[in-house]
Formats: structure tokens, C-alpha cells, sequence
């Protein structure tokens, strides 16, 4: 804008300011016009000004800036260096002179936290109620809890009750800091409209939660939040560590909302996800160098299903003598696949009392026992309707137990006749890149298995690929996207539906299922 440069010494605070490099001044001569005609869009005034000739002023360039960031028709882009203390004076000073005030928009849209349909509008302003949003959380290791919080509306008073209307929690806050850099002055006035403010310990507040006060409850709307791309699995090399290292994840979890940490109770594995795989090396080298934990990671395991493809009967009597009582109970189950999504049905055809309703329920609870671990690798079945035609049962022997057990083995027999197959996940998946690049990522998604659903131009020579992909083959797909785009590309990625799959892609997984199934009896 001032078509100025600035260079940096080591030490030093501030840059100091010169004229731009003669080979650098036709590139900063075209940004420059790039931005004043931006700049110009803002209003028709200025518009009308720019395109009679006129030269615009920098107070006129700089509103005009400020105006379009708040019409959110532009994102302000720079850049400095936090290590190397160059640049962050400038972009300070920037962001002071393009940044909207707190309350240039005047009013913002909330939901009233008793009835959530129903929105209302939040003047920004002293004068009204309280309320604010919980932006960012920091876990330190000597104050605990560290909340910052955007002050939209109201006064905020240290050592007051205020509502977390997200949680419907009430929350006490201690004393206000206000935040300088890594450490927090003493507020000595109550917070305010436009303030951006540090509370520490308060027991329920995450990132994302509206705070508001006692008597007008309100509920911002939710942070829109992109969906992890990257996730590998984690676990300590020491076992004994295992519980610290989930601890320290979860605390990260809190400070960084799109880090997303789970424990897959079909894979028994603890995952963490986030926007790439440079956010998690960050997150988990701080975990190593902090607390001095080594874990290992891995590509997360893929949660495979199975189903059958063909009806079938089957009977099992499970019969067992004992001193006093023993077992006795028989059933003859038909089962039949069901269309994908469907989930399981269970059908009572039982008729003439061949089996006392009170053993039917064992059954079925056998039954569902033997889903959840298929007889093609061990995964869960899916998609099966389980109908119970016909038994027997003996007046001492017969128990809920022995019915159940019967229940589990026939089911078991049923299936192996049925055409058992594995499932396989299917995910959706929105790739963007550049135009150039299109070729590129057509050929790497038909190599994976993957099928092309359209590409539409949003503007700017961006493409958007929509595409159906196995999730077994997406598992490095960010480290991939990025290479195959010099790191300009991203996507977004949601589970879809399953699909059955054989042949040699359904043995390898198979195969691997084994083995590692060997492996966790051997630690054990």
C-alpha cells in the first residue's frame, strides 16, 4: 500500500523501512492495484472514482479494505514470522488499521438456549445483557484451565455467576486477566462489550461454549468446524504409559478443537484426527519433548463389516448333562440378507409354544453375540434378518442360558451356508485443486478403486472432484494430496454407505486380519 519494504535484524523489535528493491517493484506495483481495485468494490463511490481515473487516497483504499473484510467478500492474507520476530509489529499495526471495530455489525444472531428454534438478535453493546463466547482453551500446567473469551454483549464482573448456556451449567468465575503475549494482567475494571478477556478453572467451559448472563440465556451458533482429514492410530510403547498418554491427548483435544481424539471400540485402537498431518507431528512431538512419552503410531485400522448374500437355515441343540440340572434347549433359525443400511431384524415365527416365551429373548441375545464377530474374519454382520421358525425345550434342563448358547451356534452354522462377504466402508469424498491439476487426481482416484461423481468450477481455477473412494485407500491420502498439488489441494471426506468386496482384495484383508488377531494373543 505505502510501497514500502522493511528488513529485520536479529534482536531487533521493529523493521526497518526502505524503498522496495527495483526487482521486486513491478510485482509490488501489480499487488498494489490488485488491492486498491478490491478495495474499490466496496462501496459505489469508490467504485464510480476508480474507474473515472481517480486516484484513490490511502484513507479511502484502507476504508474501503475495512468495509469488504466486514462484508466478508475478502480475507486478509499475511504474513510474518513469530521465531524470528519479523514482521509481527506490521501485521499488529495491520490488522489495527483494516479490522472492523467489535461492534461495527450492531446486532449478531443467537437462539434463545429454552427454545432453540426460536432466534433473536444480540445488540453489541455495554448496555445490554451478558454474553460471550469461549473462543480458545489452554491446559497449563500451574493455573489448570485457561479460558479466553470474546466479550460480545454486556458487562462481565470478576467473581460472578454467569450461565454456560451451552451446557445449561452454571459456571463462577474468579478474577478477569486481560491477555499480553504468554502471560495475563490483572483486569481492574469489569469486562466489556468488544473486550477480549482470560478466565482461569472454570469446571465445564470448552472452546465453542456460550457464556451469558443469569437472566437472559442465549445460545451463539455453533463454530463451524472442518471435518479431520488425517488420522492415525497412537499407543504408548510402554503400557504402563497408556493412560498418562490418553490423558495428555484429551487435554489437547480441549486446547484444539479440531484435534479429535477417539477410541474405536471394533479396532481397539485410540485415534486421533485433525487437519493434517503436520497439526498431529506438532501436537504429539510437544507430548514427547513435555512429558517425555514414546508411542507408536499407525495408519488407523479400517472397520470392515460382513453380510450374506444368499438365505439359509440352520439347527443347533445344545445339550449338556451335569450332577443335578444340566442344559437343554433347540432352535431352528432361516436367515436372509437385508437391503445395505437396513441393520438387523429379528422375527418371532414360534408358534404352538414349541418355545415358552420366556426363552425367546435368549435367543435372540445369542444371536446378536454371533453378529459381532463374523465367520469370514471376525467382524461385525450387518444387514440380516434372523427368523426363529421352530425348538424344543425340556422342562427341568431348559434355561434362558442354554437358549442363548443354541441361539449363538446356529446363527454361526446359518451363516457359513449363506454366502458370507465382507463389507467394506465407502466414503465421499470433495477433493479441490487447482484446474492444472485435475488430470493428476483423476488418474490417482480410479488407481485406488475410487468412482468419479462429477467436477464442478467454483471460480478462481478451482476444481472440485466429487468421488466415492474406499476408506482403505484414503487412509494417507492428505500426505498424498499434497504432494501430487505442490500442497495447494484439500478435501473433505464423510462416510457414505459399505460395499461388499472379493476376490484378492478381500483376502488380503483377511489375511492381515489373522495375523494381527495372532499377534494381540501372543501379547497377551
Amino acid at each position: 500500500l505505502k510501497m514500502k519494504a522493511y528488513t529485520y535484524e536479529k534482536g531487533g523489535k521493529k523493521g526497518k523501512e526502505q524503498g522496495i528493491p527495483e526487482d521486486l517493484k513491478a510485482r509490488a506495483e501489480e499487488l498494489r492495484n490488485d488491492l486498491i481495485e478490491t478495495a474499490a468494490e466496496a462501496n459505489d463511490e469508490l467504485t464510480e472514482k476508480y474507474l473515472e481515473g481517480e486516484e484513490l487516497t490511502p484513507e479511502e483504499i484502507m476504508q474501503g479494505i475495512k468495509d469488504i473484510i466486514l462484508k466478508k467478500e475478502a480475507v486478509p492474507v499475511m504474513v510474518c514470522s513469530s521465531v524470528q520476530n519479523i514482521a509481527v509489529t506490521e501485521v499488529c499495526n495491520t490488522l489495527i488499521s483494516i479490522a472492523p471495530e467489535s461492534n461495527t455489525r450492531e446486532v449478531i444472531k443467537a437462539f434463545d438456549a429454552n427454545d432453540k428454534t426460536k432466534e433473536i438478535e444480540i445488540k453489541l453493546s455495554k448496555d445490554e445483557s451478558f454474553v460471550g463466547l469461549v473462543f480458545k482453551t489452554v491446559m497449563d500446567q500451574f493455573a489448570g484451565k485457561i479460558s479466553y473469551i470474546r466479550v460480545f454483549s454486556g458487562v462481565l464482573k470478576a467473581e460472578s455467576e454467569v450461565l454456560n448456556s451451552t451446557k445449561d451449567r452454571k459456571e463462577k468465575l474468579s478474577k478477569l486477566y486481560l491477555p499480553f503475549g504468554k502471560t495475563q494482567n490483572q483486569l481492574d475494571r469489569d469486562a466489556e462489550e468488544g473486550d477480549i478477556i482470560v478466565c482461569t478453572k472454570l469446571p465445564h467451559a470448552e472452546t465453542g461454549d456460550t457464556l451469558s448472563s443469569l437472566d437472559r440465556p442465549v445460545v451463539l451458533p455453533e463454530m463451524e468446524l472442518p471435518y479431520p482429514v488425517h488420522s492415525v492410530a497412537i499407543k504408548a510403547k510402554n503400557k504402563k504409559e497408556e493412560d498418562k498418554l490418553n490423558s495428555l491427548l484429551h487435554r489437547a483435544a480441549e486446547e484444539d478443537i479440531s484435534f479429535k481424539v477417539e477410541y474405536n471400540k471394533e479396532t481397539k485402537e485410540t485415534v486421533i484426527s485433525g487437519m493434517g498431518e503436520l497439526q498431529i507431528n506438532i501436537i504429539l512431538s510437544r507430548i514427547k519433548e513435555k512429558y517425555g512419552i514414546d508411542f507408536i503410531t499407525s495408519p488407523p485400522l479400517v472397520a470392515y463389516r460382513e453380510t450374506i448374500q444368499a438365505p439359509a437355515k440352520a439347527d443347533y441343540k445344545h445339550k449338556k448333562q451335569t450332577g443335578g440340572h444340566g442344559q437343554y434347549g433347540q432352535v431352528f433359525l432361516e436367515i436372509e440378507p437385508l437391503p445395505r443400511g437396513t441393520g438387523f431384524e429379528f422375527v418371532d415365527k414360534i408358534v404352538g409354544g414349541v418355545i415358552p416365551k420366556q426363552y425367546i429373548p435368549g435367543v435372540e441375545k445369542g444371536v446378536r453375540e454371533a453378529m459381532e464377530e463374523g465367520v469370514v474374519a471376525g467382524y461385525p454382520v450387518v444387514d440380516v434378518r434372523v427368523s426363529l421358525v421352530f425348538g424344543s425345550y425340556h422342562e427341568v434342563d431348559s434355561s434362558e442360558l442354554a437358549f442363548k448358547i443354541a441361539g449363538r451356534q446356529a446363527f454361526k452354522l446359518a451363516m457359513e451356508k449363506a454366502k458370507p462377504t465382507l463389507l467394506e466402508p465407502i466414503m465421499n469424498l470433495n477433493v479441490y485443486v487447482d484446474e492444472k491439476y485435475t488430470g493428476d487426481i483423476m488418474s490417482d482416484l480410479n488407481s485406488k478403486r475410487g468412482k468419479v461423481l462429477g467436477i464442478d468450477n467454483i471460480g478462481g481455477g478451482i476444481q472440485v472432484i466429487r468421488a466415492q473412494v474406499p476408506q482403505a485407500e484414503l487412509l494417507k491420502y492428505s500426505i498424498e494430496l499434497r504432494s501430487m498439488t505442490s500442497g495447494t489441494g484439500s478435501f473433505e471426506i464423510e462416510f457414505s454407505h459399505y460395499e461388499p468386496i472379493s476376490g484378492k482384495i478381500a483376502e488380503d484383508v483377511i489375511k492381515e486380519t489373522l495375523r494381527r488377531k495372532e499377534e494381540e494373543a501372543k501379547e497377551k
